[in-house]
């Protein structure tokens, strides 16, 4: 009979703990049907919302997104900088932006379409970013997804991992499937930022078309970078703990262009 007894509290005190696990409550905020701006439904939202944002082109000037949400475009959205700062401006962890047109962040040093800073786990996927200052940037940001992104025609580079006076570096980011052309300096730039991993991005028609820079072989150099990348057609050798190679147009037949 103790046995038993034992037992059925066991059972209750076991179900009693799981009946305490908080469930999380994910609301949809749709915009402008229940706030006119991308800002105030941010500001409205609580973590792990779902913002869905209607067909239209929307004037904000620098969006914090300083809470975890996912952040959606249903049909062609435009969200127009106005010059003002970063378009996006990400702080925190676990953030999705899908879908997006993106453009017209102020036309200064370090101003981007997206901005990630200081974060993880981000999620940026199908948006189209052009005529920004940067397209995208992470700043001792890591575990982050980019993927499917179109980012063109803007005034620096298109895409940027870095870490600011060689702080904490932005690694262990994909990058995916991104269409990175026609930016002015440059297309994927990793500064001192490694651990990183490039696959099925098209990079094209910059000066300079994708760079890596840094100051320590293993922290800033070591991605997982294949052939899958393509430059001006040609595919991407990340040559990691190879020597006594000859490399030119015989042993290579597919390589663009080499400088060192």
């Amino acid at each position: 009979m103790r046995s038993f007894v034992l037992w059925i509290l066991t059972v209750l005190l076991l179900f009693s703990m799981f009946n305490a696990i908080p469930v999380v409550s994910r609301a949809i905020i749709r915009v402008p049907q229940d706030y006119p701006t991308i800002k105030e439904a941010i500001g409205a939202a609580s973590l792990e919302d779902i913002i869905i944002v209607s067909e239209g082109t929307y004037k904000e000037g620098q969006i914090m997104v300083n809470k975890s949400l996912t952040l959606i475009a249903n049909g062609t959205v435009v969200v127009d900088g106005l010059h003002e700062g970063h378009v996006f401006y990400v702080t925190a962890n676990n953030v999705t932006i899908n879908g997006f047109i993106i453009k017209n962040s102020r036309h200064e040093r370090s101003y981007a379409g997206i901005f990630l800073e200081e974060v993880q786990k981000c999620n940026l996927s199908n948006n189209r970013l052009m005529y920004n200052w940067y397209g995208v940037i992470l700043v001792k940001s890591s575990y982050n997804t980019l993927a499917g992104n179109i980012v063109t025609n803007n005034l620096f580079y298109g895409i940027m991992l870095h870490d600011i006076y060689q702080g904490i570096p932005s690694q262990g980011n994909n990058l995916i499937w991104n269409n990175v052309t026609n930016n002015t300096e440059g297309g994927i730039l990793l500064e001192n930022s490694g651990g990183n991993t490039l696959k099925y991005n098209t990079i094209s028609g910059s000066r300079y078309n994708f760079g890596v820079y840094g100051s320590f072989l293993i922290r800033d150099f070591i991605n997982d970078i294949d052939t899958s990348n393509v430059v001006n057609e040609k595919v991407v050798y990340y040559l990691i703990n190879q020597k006594n190679l000859k490399i030119n147009h015989s042993t290579f037949p597919d390589i663009d262009t080499l400088e060192l």
